[in-house]
């Protein structure tokens, strides 16, 4: 396993990505932690990365399911960006390639003001069932959830696509209550929301490495040999992934 994940280090894209500033792994992990496993299993068990679109997705996956997750992945991806409108700030311009091919949208002021203005509009079209949490998150913490700051995250994510990006927020804040419950709305601090957290967070599962990749990203480093569902629960090791 180990080998593995250190060959996979040396692909300039595999691990490192191609699109975010970090490297994370909640939804993989919420996904792989649903079935039991015993330690041993996690040990030993071969795990691929599998890469689609640009570095936009990237996910771990075990052999076992691997063949049926990706087709299943590359159905909703494509699925996803058919159905997706190009909502771009019109004074938007992008700049020359980076290492990976990625043209990244120049900012400024303008063009952060617009991006803003057309993900509210984008988010309004959305469904009441798809924007459930984004209710109840502007109801419980409008300080994060309407701050310019926090929804500037999903333009940069999407290269300020924003129909794409009011998706994305939406069902971020889904996810985080589905995983927190009433503590999806508190600051992602120990002594908060992530109180009762302190062993999946302490255990070395993922670990954030002190140099950076050429482009000066942040690398996570995952070992999942430190698993131990003995000192902690599942849902807590997701709550330390998100």
């Amino acid at each position: 396993h180990g080998e593995a994940i250190r060959g996979l280090v040396g692909k300039k894209n595999a691990l490192l990505g191609k699109k975010a500033s970090i490297l994370l792994i909640s939804v993989v992990m919420y996904r792989f932690l649903q079935s039991p496993r015993t330690g041993a299993e996690m040990n030993t068990l071969p795990y691929i990365l599998y890469e689609y679109h640009r570095g936009a997705f990237t996910f771990l996956l075990s052999t076992a399911h691997s063949n049926f997750a990706i087709e299943q992945t590359k159905r909703e991806f494509e699925y996803t960006m058919a159905s997706s409108k190009h909502v771009t700030p019109p004074s938007m311009i992008k700049l020359e390639p980076d290492q990976y091919g990625q043209r990244h949208p120049f900012e400024n002021e303008e063009v952060i003001a617009q991006g803003l203005a057309l993900m509210e509009e984008e988010i309004a079209k959305l469904s009441e069932e798809k924007k459930d949490g984004v209710f109840q998150a502007e109801k419980n913490c409008p300080e994060l959830s309407k701050s310019n700051e926090h929804k500037l995250m999903f333009l940069r994510s999407e290269m300020f696509n924003a129909d794409l990006a009011a998706k994305r927020y939406a069902k971020y804040w889904n996810m985080r209550i589905e995983i927190f419950g009433d503590k999806a709305f508190e600051q992602m601090t120990l002594d908060k929301a992530l109180r009762d957290d302190g062993a999946a967070l302490s255990n070395g599962f993922a670990r954030l490495l002190p140099s950076k990749e050429k482009a000066g990203r942040s690398i996570i480093w995952v070992d999942p040999s430190r698993l131990d569902e003995t000192k902690y629960t599942r849902e807590s090791m997701v709550r330390f992934g998100f």
